[in-house]
């Protein structure tokens, strides 16, 4: 396929689709566990493609050891983005838990390790990068909110409650993200 001389613009093409797949979340609820798995193929072949003689034949460079990355970081943003629509209650998207495709969800996330490997240091600085104000925010909303409740005032703020609904839907997606990564390492 690297032979194909309009590779580097078929690759540079095919990510533009995967990420915009990604952020469609009810026209394409299916269809992103076959693009990942499609780019995880693309990455478990790297070692192989590193073995090809060289010389003229050889082609371009493979693209997939920088593009994997970038789909594996615009996967998890575009997750956040649908954890931010459900907890918002926005009719344009589906939980996939409550819609019974949890399955395809499974079949996404089974693929992130493949894609994470190539390049695991730089991936896993993004996912911190992604973690961390989320959870640094969630101790201070579950600060006000545990205040709320306790002050014996009656229930939290409308805008305290909301931001710990949408907090815990962003840090759940980034628990299962994390976990199957590290648990297929």
């Amino acid at each position: 396929m690297m032979q194909v001389p309009d590779y580097p613009r078929w690759i540079n093409l095919m990510r533009d689709f995967s990420i915009a797949t990604f952020n469609r979340f009810r026209d394409a609820d299916a269809n992103v566990g076959y693009i990942l798995g499609l780019w995880s193929r693309m990455a478990d072949a790297l070692p192989y493609v590193g073995k090809l003689p060289l010389g003229p034949r050889r082609g371009p460079e493979p693209l997939v050891d920088t593009i994997a990355p970038q789909i594996a970081s615009e996967y998890v943003k575009s997750r956040l983005l649908l954890a931010q629509k459900l907890a918002d209650d926005d009719d344009e998207v589906m939980d996939p838990y409550i819609d019974g495709n949890d399955d395809n969800v499974r079949a996404e996330v089974e693929q992130l390790p493949r894609l994470f490997r190539q390049q695991y240091a730089l991936v896993s600085k993004g996912i911190a990068s992604m973690w961390d104000p989320r959870q640094a925010r969630y101790e201070e909303i579950m600060q006000q909110y545990k205040a709320a409740t306790q002050s014996g005032a009656g229930p939290p703020p409308a805008s305290v409650a909301k931001a710990k609904h949408r907090l815990e839907y962003e840090l759940a997606w980034l628990v299962y993200i994390i976990s199957s990564v590290v648990g297929a390492q």
